[in-house]
């Protein structure tokens, strides 16, 4: 979700029209590459690609005028809200391509919701509403109209 605010900041960065995309243009393609380095494991290289992407996101204000400079400042306090996350998480960082590929599970929701169904049941709280199966009761038969 964290690269999803970063995407969304650049988005906002360009609705302004700036003068000199130059920089921008390559903060764009890294900003692609976030998803692909976090989702295969590559924490520290996101780190960088992070690190390269503020200060080529900063360079923009200088080169576009101070009229972008409160989007690209939410810009850089969300890259740099990223970059914690994954120094502060690095040894959690799971490598979810190489999981994906072995055909390993990538989530843990079965699991997640068979525990929240046995506490519940243990709890005495209601049961979710499931679909009952269909009845067939037999229909009356009519005798055809003469």
């Amino acid at each position: 979700m964290r690269v999803r605010h970063i995407e969304q900041a650049l988005a906002g960065i360009y609705a302004l029209r700036p003068t000199s995309q130059a920089g921008l243009d390559y903060v764009s393609t890294d900003v692609e590459r976030l998803r692909h380095l976090i989702w295969n494991g590559y924490g520290a290289e996101a780190g960088q690609a992070l690190w390269t992407l503020t200060h080529l996101a900063s360079e923009a204000i200088y080169l576009n005028g101070e009229h972008i400079g409160p989007a690209v400042r939410r810009f850089l306090l969300h890259c740099q809200e990223l970059r914690a996350y994954l120094a502060n998480n690095d040894s959690a960082l799971i490598d979810y391509g190489t999981r994906y590929s072995a055909g390993r599970p990538i989530s843990s929701s079965r699991a997640e919701g068979m525990v929240d169904e046995i506490a519940n049941t243990r709890m005495a709280k209601r049961q979710r509403m499931r679909w009952s199966p269909r009845v067939r009761t037999a229909l009356p038969q009519c005798a055809p109209p003469s």
